[in-house]
């Protein structure tokens, strides 16, 4: 007794601030504790506001960071399981919960604060043993003055807090007390979050109303998206974060009464359906137990998809017993399909061991608990790139904050498993290049510097074998563009073939030479271009190529590119000019009275007739013989004239 006593002095004493009569205006400070944090003390604020829903008191939380002037951007944490302590409140399952809480913190009871429905389901509906726990509720505790217990919605050590995160780096956060486990319906959830987004939103000077986001798991996953779908009453946030949030219900309930009987035992589904009930009656308590009626159709996935129109971050694990990962796939594969801004990421832990564990057991896997793809890192990225704070950089320190390399590699494994979801992973790579984040990095692969930077570094490392060779300058819009290989793609380009040169040895033909160039894989061919024009493609090893059949006495301008196999091609080399030779200058070195005197051996036999168009043919006008007309036409250009060759 003196314990129990202790605990509830305790209790009252932390929260005598937070106790006050309901107020009717949207929302009113009841009152501010302290929270010490990094050698900081911060104000902790308690709210008060009245549901629109059902009239009934609801409370959030509210610490402003200590980063400079406002306004503010705020993250909410969606509590499901926790309660704020009453009086005040008018609705029943608070103050039986707060009461007996108080008297005993391991109290659980039946759900007889509501009245009798045929609507709700009872847990003996689905065992037969008498189970004296009926439809048992969970509470972990009742809120307190640390903001870290009271937001920790991911489970995460204080280490790795994101509410501690957040205030450190420039955010407000919030806490919201949805009473998911204890006895509500739906609709009072749902227009609990709504109502406390409005509040926040209308604080002006302390809060950005543009850069509000919102996040929670499970039960609060489910009111980081269904606040922004209320029909009729549009809400946005600027970004929603829902880790294993149950969207479809009527899914939910196919799930509960077919799916998982045919995968369990009896006696392990009695045990499930004791869990069970109570998520239920939350929701066919404001939608009724017909799943065919009409207004259910507004709790599936499509109509869902169509009334949200916010920023989403969906994350969820394959093992996940509770609610099905598919619910957070089709989502983002809805919002997608309509053009809205939503990723996700799947953790692929195997299936959950339904046919030894019931649901509870099972609860919502092991999340990121084997991965380097860490949620509280996602999280924070999302957050960082759609609702920026008033800080000029927020610091990650690889790898003990952050293993960038390894987080890549599992984003690579994506990939390559999965090249549809090709673009979702070059969207998180883009969200942890944003050059807000500075890495702290003595990894030669991670660059000590901003986010495209070591992201760049992170991607060249993981993706050497496709070639990629990006840097902080492009890698944002390669990402965009959609430049991201897939597994095994050669993405590099052959080097640009170099010493190009181009020598006339004709009066119609220009031969042309380079260095080979090389390639991660190899070198496919080359493309020789004339004046910009594509004349030639030259295959396998060579790098030579005689241009014949050209103009006398022109210059001309030549280009040589490489390509691969997976063809990507070089840059094009330089420009190099080639001259043809004048047919009338035999020797090469000019007209003269030499070239005359060739000609003229040519012409009368004392030297062969060398056939036109090879180096010092004297048969200028191209007939096959050497004649008097060609001297003639020699001696012309000797003494100045034109070498009227056809």
């Amino acid at each position: 007794m003196v314990k129990m006593n202790r605990f509830f002095i305790t209790v009252v004493t932390i929260f005598s601030a937070f106790v006050a009569s309901p107020a009717a205006n949207a929302a009113d400070l009841i009152g501010t504790v302290a929270y010490q944090l990094n050698g900081r003390s911060y104000s902790v604020e308690a709210w008060h506001y009245l549901n629109a829903y059902d009239g009934g008191s609801e409370y959030f939380l509210l610490t402003l960071p200590q980063t400079g002037p406002g306004p503010f951007p705020v993250i909410v944490f969606n509590n499901p399981y926790d309660l704020f302590p009453g009086p005040p409140s008018v609705n029943q399952a608070d103050i039986e919960w707060a009461t007996e809480y108080l008297r005993n913190p391991n109290y659980t009871s039946v759900d007889r604060f509501r009245r009798p429905t045929p609507d709700l389901f009872s847990c003996r509906d689905q065992v037969s043993v008498w189970n004296p726990a009926e439809c048992p509720m969970s509470v972990l505790g009742l809120a307190t003055e640390d903001m870290h217990r009271n937001g920790n919605v991911s489970g995460e050590s204080k280490a790795n807090s994101n509410v501690d995160w957040a205030l450190s780096n420039g955010y407000a956060v919030a806490v919201t007390y949805t009473r998911h486990y204890a006895g509500r319906d739906f609709f009072t959830e749902t227009f609990a979050v709504a109502n406390a987004i409005e509040a926040l939103k209308s604080m002006p000077g302390r809060i950005d109303p543009n850069r509000v986001g919102v996040t929670g798991v499970s039960g609060g996953g489910r009111s980081s998206v269904y606040p922004f779908t209320i029909v009729g009453r549009p809400l946005n946030v600027a970004a929603a974060v829902a880790e294993a949030a149950p969207l479809d219900f009527r899914e939910l309930v196919i799930f509960a009464f077919v799916d998982l009987p045919n995968l369990q035992p009896p006696a392990i589904y009695s045990l499930s359906w004791s869990w069970l009930a109570t998520p239920l009656n939350n929701i066919v308590g404001s939608l009724g137990r017909n799943i065919n009626d009409p207004v259910w159709d507004l709790v599936t996935i499509n109509p869902l998809a169509g009334r949200f129109n916010s920023p989403v971050l969906l994350i969820a694990g394959t093992d996940d017993g509770m609610i099905p990962y598919s619910q957070s796939v089709n989502f983002h594969a809805a919002l997608r399909a309509l053009g809205k801004s939503a990723n996700k990421w799947i953790y692929l832990n195997g299936s959950p061991d339904f046919a030894n564990r019931p649901i509870q057991a099972l609860a919502h896997g092991i999340f990121d608990a084997n991965s380097p793809v860490k949620r509280r890192i996602l999280t924070r990225n999302y957050f960082l790139q759609k609702m920026a704070p008033n800080v000029p950089e927020v610091v990650y320190r690889h790898p003990e904050d952050v293993d960038l390399v390894a987080m890549v590699t599992a984003f690579r494994q994506n990939v390559c498993s999965s090249p549809a979801d090709k673009q979702n992973v070059a969207e998180l790579l883009i969200q942890a290049a944003n050059p807000i984040i500075r890495y702290v990095s003595v990894d030669p692969r991670v660059p000590a510097g901003t986010g495209p930077g070591a992201v760049a570094g992170a991607i060249n490392s993981v993706w050497s074998a496709e070639g990629v060779s990006w840097n902080s300058a492009n890698v944002i819009s390669h990402l965009q563009a959609g430049d991201l290989p897939n597994c095994g793609q050669d993405v590099s380009s052959p080097t640009v073939p170099g010493n190009l040169s181009a020598t006339a040895i004709s009066s119609s033909q220009i031969n042309l030479s380079w260095s080979a160039s090389t390639d991660n894989v190899g070198v496919t061919g080359y493309r020789v271009y004339r004046g910009g024009a594509l004349i030639a493609t030259v295959s396998g090893g060579a790098t030579s190529y005689p241009n014949i059949g050209l103009a006398s006495a022109t210059t001309y301008s030549y280009q040589v590119e490489a390509f691969d196999g997976a063809g990507n091609v070089s840059a094009r080399s330089a420009a190099v000019p080639g001259t043809t030779l004048n047919p009338c200058d035999l020797n090469g070195s000019g007209v003269s009275v030499t070239d005359v005197q060739l000609s003229v051996n040519q012409a009368i036999g004392i030297s062969v007739c060398i056939p036109a168009g090879q180096a010092g043919s004297a048969d200028i006008d191209r007939n096959g013989s050497c004649s008097v007309i060609d001297v003639q036409r020699v001696v012309n250009a000797a003494l100045g004239g034109v070498c009227l060759s056809p």
